[in-house]
């Protein structure tokens, strides 16, 4: 029975060896990049050294399946594996505690004890089909036993001379101690304090900036530019002339306007001398204008029940009506209406405003922008000339979802990033709040005013444009007395939060209780103390205890 088990592990130990050496045989480059590193030897003698143990891999396999070669094939098999024990055993005395892939197949990661323990226990299969004694042994392969077994002896003295010589002298390809770089490196990275302060939590959305006013400069009349004081950019003061329109066609049309107003106006003088038009008798109108009203009264009582036609009536009531204007009207108004005054005074006021919109001028005070006028060029009433623009005030424009509607109210304060200047903070306040939740977006409108400096007559930042993208954080809660770190500094590790604080150069892992939260900081609540020097940058591959250097 002990026979036939040892046969079995020979057999099995044979195609083990095969296998691992077609696998060796499929990746030859790294195979032989492996033993030049492990030994090291050049490139050359590496490819042959694995050659030649691949050779002797798939011969010692194979031989262990031939009852003549399968002593001697044992004994191969048992010399590598000898070397393959002593090279793992070396690697466990240098410290290098790595997984490796088991005999390069099947890509199974193994660590090193574990490849040792395996190699100790092929080895002794091998060594077991070599001295397994057989029945009816010949005094010939008895002999060829002998000098199977001294050959193996012979090869396992060479194995162990060579494990010796490399183990204890430096090969020709080592470093000199000297010029061995330090490996006890140090890592850079930027750290925080951690500090109590006030939390600021909000809502986060985002706009564009717009000017408080921004209206187009458009010319009322027609006519060509003949000189011009606006450029893109200029600054104007309210009532500012920017530029003039051709005005000859105009002043001919105000002054004949101008002439016949004055005609008009010596016509009233003479009608107001007439007597006829100066007096009237006042109880005589009124009994004409009620006698009117009787008649026109009967003449709609006849209409209705059908005994006159309708233009008939139509006339009645035209008559009626001119007489009650008549007799009802100021005396000073009909002989105005006579003398042609009212008409005349209406073509003057006309004529009078054209001729003055021929210079165009500021409606406010502000900055041209978007001005493409120029001299020489035709000017058309209603066509926009440029923009002005009002920076007085800056304004933004943002939109907040319907599940933060409620926590936003006119009067709240606002944080402002302009992705121009991220590292400025402006301020500002919620001037108007929409009353309604738009249906396709589901988003409420909300305007937020940028506050002015103190005692400045500018902006927090003067070169801030209408247009620009900026976020915006409204102040919903003020948390006061919270321990905080910047948010870069929490990592997450198997599924707990931790961070690293630096203590005499070194990095120390701390697990850590979290609370409140905003964008930019969060509360930690236990772990660190108040002071402590946070890591925020370069930590994500950090371990405890890491070498550490702070750089600014």
């Amino acid at each position: 029975m002990g026979h036939r088990l040892i046969k079995i592990s020979g057999l099995l130990l044979g195609v083990l060896l095969f296998v691992t050496g077609l696998a060796k045989t499929v990746t030859f480059g790294e195979f032989s990049s492996g033993i030049a590193r492990e030994i090291p030897l050049p490139r050359e003698l590496g490819m042959i050294s694995a050659f030649l143990v691949i050779v002797a891999e798939l011969l010692s396999g194979a031989g262990l399946f031939i009852r003549r070669f399968r002593r001697l094939s044992a004994a191969i098999a048992a010399f590598l594996l000898c070397i393959f024990v002593l090279l793992t055993f070396r690697r466990i005395l240098d410290g290098r505690e790595f997984e490796c892939e088991c005999f390069g197949i099947l890509r199974i990661q193994l660590p090193l004890i574990y490849h040792l323990g395996l190699g100790l226990v092929l080895a002794g299969v091998a060594l077991l089909v070599v001295w397994r004694p057989h029945n009816g042994v010949t005094h010939s392969t008895s002999q060829q036993s002998r000098r199977a077994l001294l050959v193996w002896l012979a090869l396992c003295a060479l194995g162990l001379l060579w494990a010796l010589f490399s183990s204890f002298d430096s090969p020709a390809g080592a470093i000199p101690e000297e010029k061995k770089v330090e490996l006890d490196v140090a890592f850079p990275v930027r750290v925080s304090t951690a500090r109590r302060a006030t939390l600021v939590k909000g809502v986060a959305t985002s706009g564009l900036l717009r000017p408080v006013r921004m209206v187009e400069v458009v010319p009322k009349v027609n006519g060509p530019i003949i000189a011009m004081s606006g450029y893109e950019g200029k600054d104007v003061a309210e009532g500012e002339i920017v530029a003039w329109i051709d005005k000859t066609g105009y002043q001919l049309a105000f002054d004949r306007a101008s002439h016949a107003l004055l005609a008009a106006q010596i016509e009233y003088r003479t009608l107001s001398t007439s007597p006829f038009l100066l007096a009237m008798d006042t109880a005589q109108a009124r009994r004409d204008l009620e006698a009117a009203r009787e008649h026109y009264q009967r003449v709609r009582t006849a209409y209705a029940a059908g005994r006159i036609d309708g233009p008939a009536f139509f006339r009645a009531r035209r008559d009626y009506e001119s007489t009650r204007a008549y007799l009802s009207a100021n005396r000073e108004d009909v002989i105005a209406n006579r003398s042609g005054l009212v008409q005349a005074r209406e073509a003057y006021e006309r004529a009078k405003m054209e001729l003055e919109a021929t210079e165009i001028r500021a409606p406010f005070a502000g900055r041209i922008a978007g001005w493409e006028a120029a001299v020489g060029m035709q000017a058309h009433a209603g066509r926009a000339l440029g923009s002005l623009v009002d920076l007085s005030r800056l304004l933004i424009d943002v939109d907040i979802v319907e599940s933060d509607a409620g926590r936003i109210r006119t009067g709240d304060s606002a944080a402002i990033t302009c992705m121009a200047f991220p590292d400025i903070r402006l301020s500002g306040i919620v001037r108007t709040v929409s009353p309604l939740i738009d249906r396709k977006t589901h988003m409420m409108r909300t305007t937020i005013e940028l506050c002015r400096q103190r005692g400045s007559r500018s902006h927090a930042r003067p070169s801030l444009c209408p247009g620009m993208f900026a976020s915006v954080l409204v102040e919903t809660d003020r948390l006061h007395g919270r321990l905080l770190v910047p948010r870069e500094a929490l990592l997450v590790r198997d599924l707990r939060k931790l961070l690293f604080t630096t203590e005499e150069g070194l990095a120390k892992w701390h697990y850590v209780e979290t609370g409140e939260e905003n964008q930019d900081l969060i509360e930690i609540r236990s772990g660190i103390l108040e002071g402590d020097s946070v890591i925020v940058d370069g930590h994500h591959a950090l371990a405890h205890d890491a070498r550490v250097c702070v750089k600014k």
